[in-house]
């Protein structure tokens, strides 16, 4: 229940990031909800991959043109000025977390700590410039690219042709690139090389792909009866798929291109220098490919490479721009639309079908000096008519240099492929279908099943009208549409998801109780969270329903593998039967297993593990949860207290859950009753010894331990106040003489007469702000004062030069062991393994004894 309670504090956290987002960048809050990870991998051969890269980037003989006239030359040349530390450090504020290393080993939070450092950002900055300027060649890291191939949607495994290279490359030339890039297109916007009207792949701070498609939408909407004024009754559009875009880019001509629009000869010598250097391989988890030089062909994953290919790909624009006043559609006064391009996705919109014509016969002029091949196949025309989609009876013919190739009717094909996203297409769809259609595309072609917000949201505006338009005003006349108007349609959407959210799939009665309690979208929250559970609970079940949200839970699962997804299995059966020794058994067989992976990923794992296994709120839990206790593995014992701790259904909880209605504690009725108050404020619970009660255990175990470590020795007097470990004659004089009343938990006198007090504290073991731990630190260190005081000013004092020392150790009430217990090594005599499990001892007795005192929470007598 707790944790459902966390997940709507988070959920309110990451409101207030999406707000702010949405008034700086709607597309990234876009993107954000509904771009994921496909997990299908490469499966073909080495051999296979090899010839791929030969293939693809082994460079090609094309004839030597200068770049044609129709391609503006620009006269301004892009001055190369030395780069500053200020610009790569704004290039580094765009590197995203999940940015990988390349060959040299460099991390994201290593560049960070560089340019944290002012010398070492002198020094990279100088040497960016060194390399841009050719006194020295670039390192060999930087050229050695690995490469990742990533699934054009559900690709098939064993065809390499349905799988996008990326290049994983050094983030350090990466950064160098992101300057170079951040120059470059400034150039380009100022001598409006790229018009952002047509071209809008990667451009800086414009949502492409949302600004074409409603553009197109308004095309769309704008197709109705020849009466009415400044309408067109026929619209055709052809939709231009490219082959292998990015591999085609001829080094050369892209050199001449560059040229041509004023770029400097450092940066091309440099681009030559780099791209004439770089080697690719393609990596998988089985083998390696043998390094292949680039001989054509950007990078895709470089950060220069889209806005290269953009300036490449603008010569085939301009081809296609010379015929824009002949095939452009005319819808109003200042309504025109021609060319719309996403990178290499390219669309054309003219106004009857001899205009496409004469557009593709502009293109393929283009096409023919960058040597990119139109992939006919992929190609598609979508004409509509007064209103409706209807079929062409004629294809298109290409005259292409590898002969005459037919361009299909996309209604007599089925689906296409429209600004990157696939779309399908049947006959006879009036026009608000139509635009149904392409919000759809727009929506569900870039959404995944695990993303609700967005699919949902649209599938409400699609099936209502009046919120089809608002979602166009959305992005298109109102940009300054306030967020609140925006997240009430986004809850009115969300209405609809009750019966995906699989409520009855939950484990527990108690747990749907308190997630119905807590409003729809903690609820889907929650259930996402809670996807293993009711993946291994309900894939078995009778109800259909049931039975579809855990297939969808499974296609979302990405976390567990299949013997993390049984073994999950096994632990909720055996703990459900009661059977808490195969639970134990299993988590410790587990633990062998895991042992060689890392520390972090494991306690995650255990988090996880633990929080699927957790029965309903009545149920007795400490049994399972000392079973487990005693075999987690260092460090990941905190990560198990922190789920704990935090999930146990105390009355503060059910309360917010609206499960019950009061809150306050039966014991002392005075406070509301949170963990912190059963674990440390309750003052009933003090009273009756409780918190003495697992004080004094933890004690106990610190006392034992310096015993045993001077059994042998006898070097030290340990006065422990504990009642069958005080011995009094272990007392230091001096403390008994000027503090009678004062007892520290351990006293430890040493054979030269220094005085070493060790008091055990708690956070929050105190009624107010200030904690037990700087409460105690006060109170002790005033005493201590005193002593030195006496010692040193007295001269007739038998201690005057002796040492008094006061150690304040924190153990929390959940497990927390702070950094002040370090002092204690030197006490015990452990090495540094030794001691790393005895604080984790430590922090176990405090928590179970905590469990303790939570069991019995509503209890008043106990003892």
């Amino acid at each position: 229940m707790a944790q459902a309670v966390r997940q709507g504090e988070a959920a309110e956290a990451r409101l207030k990031a999406n707000e702010a987002l949405f008034s700086t960048n709607r597309w990234e809050l876009y993107r954000k909800h509904m771009c994921t990870k496909s997990d299908i991998e490469l499966q073909c051969t080495q051999q296979q991959a090899e010839d791929y890269l030969h293939r693809e980037f082994d460079a090609k003989v094309y004839p030597s043109e200068p770049v044609p006239a129709y391609m503006p030359r620009v006269e301004e040349e892009l001055v190369h000025t030395r780069i500053t530390e200020s610009e790569i450090t704004a290039a580094m504020a765009k590197k995203t977390a999940a940015s990988a290393p390349g060959a040299d080993g460099v991390t994201r939070d290593i560049l960070r700590a560089v340019l944290d450092c002012n010398e070492l950002k002198t020094k990279l900055c100088w040497a960016f410039n060194e390399v841009l300027e050719g006194k020295c060649p670039p390192p060999s890291e930087w050229c050695s690219v690995r490469v990742r191939m990533i699934p054009k949607g559900q690709s098939d495994p064993t065809n390499i042709d349905e799988f996008r290279p990326i290049a994983v490359g050094s983030l350090t030339c990466k950064l160098l690139h992101s300057v170079l890039a951040n120059r470059i297109w400034k150039h380009c916007l100022d001598n409006a090389v790229i018009d952002l009207n047509i071209q809008k792949g990667f451009a800086p701070k414009v949502s492409g792909c949302v600004e074409h498609i409603t553009t197109l939408l308004q095309a769309y909407r704008s197709v109705k009866t020849p009466e009415q004024k400044y309408k067109c009754p026929e619209l055709h559009v052809l939709l231009v798929d490219l082959r292998a875009a990015y591999n085609s880019v001829s080094h050369e001509k892209l050199w001449q291109v560059l040229e041509h629009i004023g770029i400097s000869d450092t940066v091309i010598q440099y681009l030559k220098t780099i791209y004439g250097s770089t080697t690719m391989a393609i990596a998988t988890k089985e083998w390696r490919t043998f390094p292949v030089p680039v001989g054509q062909g950007v990078m895709q994953g470089d950060t220069l490479s889209p806005l290269l290919f953009n300036i490449f790909f603008q010569v085939a624009l301009q081809a296609a721009l010379r015929k824009q006043s002949i095939c452009e559609t005319k819808l109003g006064k200042y309504n025109r639309h021609y060319l719309k391009a996403y990178a290499d996705d390219l669309t054309v919109v003219c106004p009857s079908p001899g205009a496409i014509q004469i557009a593709w016969e502009a293109l393929i002029d283009g096409f023919r000096w960058t040597g990119m091949t139109p992939n006919a196949n992929k190609c598609r025309i979508i004409q509509m008519r007064f209103g409706k989609l209807v079929p062409r009876t004629e294809p298109f013919q290409i005259d292409y240099s590898e002969g005459g190739t037919l361009i299909p009717c996309g209604l007599a094909n089925g689906g296409t492929k429209f600004l990157g996203l696939n779309v399908s297409i049947s006959q006879e769809q009036s026009s608000t279908k139509t635009k149904q259609l392409l919000m759809s595309t727009l929506v569900d072609g870039m959404a995944k099943i695990g993303n609700m917000e967005i699919p949902l949201l649209a599938k409400f505006f699609f099936y209502e009208t009046k919120v089809l338009n608002a979602l166009r005003w959305y992005f298109t006349i109102y940009p300054n549409i306030p967020y609140s108007v925006a997240k009430a349609l986004q809850h009115q959407a969300a209405q609809t998801m009750k019966q995906w959210a699989g409520l009855p799939t939950m484990a527990s009665h108690a747990a749907i109780t308190s997630y119905k309690a807590l409003g729809v979208e903690d609820v889907r929250r929650v259930y996402r969270s809670t996807r293993g559970l009711t993946l291994n609970l309900c894939l078995n079940s009778d109800d259909i329903q049931v039975k579809k949200a855990a297939k969808d839970a499974a296609m979302l699962d990405t976390r567990f593998n299949h013997e993390d997804r049984k073994f999950l299995r096994e632990l909720v059966a055996n703990h459900e039967r009661g059977e808490t020794t195969n639970v134990r058994n299993e988590v410790r067989q587990t633990m062998r297993e895991e042992k060689k992976k890392e520390v972090g990923n494991r306690a995650k794992w255990l988090e996880d593990c633990i929080e699927y296994s957790m029965p309903g709120a009545e149920h007795e839990t400490d049994t399972f949860l000392k079973a487990v206790a005693q075999v987690l593995p260092y460090k990941a014992h905190y990560q198990f207290c922190r789920i704990i701790g935090g999930w146990w259904p105390v009355r503060a909880l059910l309360a917010q859950a609206k499960i019950i209605q009061n809150n306050i504690c039966p014991l002392c009725r005075a406070e509301s009753q949170t963990i912190c108050h059963v674990l440390n404020r309750c003052q009933v619970s003090l009273t009756q010894g409780r918190f003495t009660r697992r004080h004094d255990k933890v004690l106990k175990l610190i006392a034992s331990a310096i015993l045993a470590a001077d059994k042998d020795h006898h070097q030290l007097r340990v006065w422990v106040d504990l009642d069958d470990m005080r011995d009094d004659t272990m007392l230091h004089e001096a403390w008994r003489t000027h503090l009678p009343n004062a007892r520290p938990d351990i006293m430890i006198t040493h054979q030269n007469g220094d005085l070493t007090i060790i008091e055990l504290t708690c956070p929050f073991e105190a009624k107010g702000p200030i904690t037990s731990h700087d409460r105690k630190v006060a109170k002790y260190t005033k005493n201590v004062e005193s002593i030195r005081k006496e010692w040193n000013t007295n001269p007739k004092s038998a201690y005057r030069g002796r040492t008094v020392t006061l150690h304040c150790v924190e153990v929390g009430s959940r497990g927390y062991v702070s950094n002040t217990a370090t002092v204690l090594q030197r006490y015990v005599g452990m090495d540094g393994k030794q001691f790393r499990q005895f604080l984790v001892n430590l922090g176990r007795t405090s928590f179970l004894e905590s469990l303790w005192i939570l069991k019995h929470r509503d209890t008043r007598k106990v003892f």
